[in-house]
């Protein structure tokens, strides 16, 4: 996944650098710019209500899935045990 700045939509709220976990946003003339902390996380693109941060999604390519016709996957779900308060010490 990667995260995209769209400088002509940012309107400079700052709402981005305050929802970055990593500091990664920093403020250029006015406008959002990320510096080298940036994880590609998105925490800035979802508080973005300007659509000026996009999370793209990597590039996929097609893939032949001829070679497992006739192949089954099983899996199996483990339940955690039914959650029970520690016991009282007296």
């Amino acid at each position: 996944m990667a995260v995209r700045l769209i400088p002509e939509n940012c309107t400079g709220c700052k709402l981005c650098l305050r929802a970055c976990p990593y500091g990664a946003i920093d403020m250029v003339e006015g406008k959002a710019q990320f510096n080298d902390n940036c994880t590609q996380c998105g925490a800035c693109a979802s508080s973005c209500k300007f659509d000026a941060i996009l999370l793209e999604a990597a590039f996929t390519r097609d893939v032949d899935v001829a070679q497992y016709r006739g192949l089954w996957v099983l899996a199996e779900h483990l339940r955690a045990p039914p959650w029970r308060p520690p016991p009282r010490h007296l």
